[in-house]
């Protein structure tokens, strides 16, 4: 979609510039073409993501950011960890109401992961920025 691309670059520069790199790893969605941003360090597993949470000992202090992949939940739905977690569905609003718009995907989303927060035990740890800015803040929020 037009300006989708441009959205992920803004974001990912706005994430290489609020965090040191050295500490950041980027999972991708086995479709995606990592070569576009090979300078972020790849977590590469065989096994779906759900079998490697219980196998990264500090999770609970990790940062999980996504637009909405279910990978953000799984922590805590299978395993009750509390990673961080930053949601940007809200930053792609425009996206996410056109794609699959006839299933209610985004707002379907945004319940789903609203219940997720709500089970959290520190509720901070959840967050789903509307804007850049509000990015730019959850990401200023946390040492890396």
């Amino acid at each position: 979609m037009e300006g989708f691309d441009f959205l992920e670059k803004k974001i990912l520069d706005l994430i290489k510039e609020e965090t040191d790199l050295y500490n950041f790893t980027i999972k991708y969605h086995p479709r995606y073409d990592s070569e576009k941003n090979s300078e972020f360090n790849e977590l590469e597993t065989l096994s779906p993501w759900e079998c490697s949470i219980n196998d990264l000992k500090d999770i609970n202090e990790m940062i999980l950011i996504s637009i909405c992949s279910t990978a953000l939940i799984t922590p805590k739905l299978l395993c009750d960890k509390e990673p961080i977690v930053i949601c940007t569905i809200k930053i792609y609003k425009k996206y996410m109401k056109e794609i699959l718009k006839e299933y209610n995907y985004y707002e379907n989303s945004l319940i789903l992961f609203n219940e997720v927060k709500n089970k959290y035990r520190n509720k901070e740890k959840f967050m789903i920025p509307s804007t850049l800015n509000e990015l730019k803040n959850c990401l200023k929020m946390y040492k890396w």
